[in-house]
């Protein structure tokens, strides 16, 4: 299976005797089958999709992921009626409104998301020779016992932020300085926060879909506030798998790459060589399990489901050490 992205204005896309066709200036640059094509991002304007694509993608069950430029997810195009079950929707709504619910969903997700990160810390104080890093590691483990003996949202999401300052401090030390990264800031205007938001951007559509054939409203959320627009659930549940974003970006900048924007947008080659390296993450089996992320994330939307129709234990795939 492939994922296709298309980054370069100009391109056409169409279908022919069971192919996917990209043309660009007249000529054939990319054609595939319709079975072997696992979704399709498509990352900037001037590109024209045929219709009758849009039909056979939608029959295959494919889903089309549309992001701006600059990283923002605006679309996701996927068939209607993925899950006629209206069981996880009610399970969904009455978990929302139940604050004790609340609070443990909201635990779920982050101490999910903090575990990942003190595995990564691991991995890199090993691989980098950095003893300091692993020493900083256990500091996140004391947020993340805080954050289960929360007794409210407020203390889980403060926890939370505190584990975080902790976690990009120490990242931004591992960043080639002339790339201007200070720390985390959604829509900084540094080069690697600019691909941070990019892959991000990718991660919540794959996450927002699978929640979708999962049978969720994804806009319901726990943790995040419902907002006009903002797909609340999605942003809760993409949370646990934030690691692997950091985890490529490290990848591609300890292989010299160096992200580059043009008034004020990724360039198309920056796009291209982060959104492989990120699908090569997707597609890898995360340590500790036998699946790849990808699968796990769709995996985990159902498991989800479960949790929340039994009120049982939700334990979102991340990275173990065997």
């Amino acid at each position: 299976m492939v994922d296709i992205i298309i980054a370069e204005p100009g391109s056409r896309l169409g279908y022919s005797k069971g192919l996917l066709v990209v043309r660009r200036d007249g000529e054939t640059r990319y054609a595939v089958g319709i079975n072997e094509v696992d979704s399709l991002l498509i990352s900037t304007r001037g590109v024209s999709v045929s219709g009758t694509l849009i039909w056979h993608l939608a029959s295959h069950g494919i889903p089309v992921y549309i992001v701006s430029s600059s990283g923002e997810p605006l679309a996701v195009v996927s068939p209607v009626d993925a899950n006629k079950t209206a069981d996880n929707m009610i399970a969904q709504a009455m978990w929302r409104i139940d604050p004790g619910k609340r609070v443990t969903a909201a635990k779920w997700f982050i101490t999910a998301k903090i575990k990942a990160r003190i595995w990564l810390l691991r991995r890199l104080a090993s691989s980098r020779n950095r003893q300091d890093l692993r020493d900083e590691a256990y500091r996140l483990e004391h947020y993340m016992d805080r954050v289960r003996h929360s007794q409210d949202l407020r203390e889980v999401l403060e926890e939370e932020a505190r584990a975080g300052r902790l976690y990009w401090r120490l990242l931004a030390g591992l960043i080639p300085g002339d790339l201007g990264f200070s720390g985390r800031h959604p829509r900084g205007p540094d080069p690697v926060n600019r691909s941070l938001d990019y892959m991000y951007s990718i991660l919540r559509s794959i996450c927002h879909y699978s929640l979708i054939i999962a049978g969720f409203n994804p806009y319901i959320g726990f943790m995040h506030m419902e907002k006009s627009g903002r797909p609340s659930l999605t942003l809760d549940f993409m949370e646990p798998y934030r690691w692997a974003v950091e985890h490529a970006m490290l990848k591609l900048l300890s292989s010299r790459f160096r992200p580059e924007a043009y008034e004020g947008r990724l360039t198309v080659e920056s796009r291209r060589m982060l959104y492989k390296a990120l699908m090569g993450a997707m597609e890898a089996v995360v340590p500790g399990h036998k699946r790849s992320l990808r699968s796990s994330i769709r995996m985990d939307a159902w498991m989800l489901a479960s949790a929340l129709r039994r009120e049982g234990e939700y334990l979102p795939t991340i990275p173990l050490t065997r």
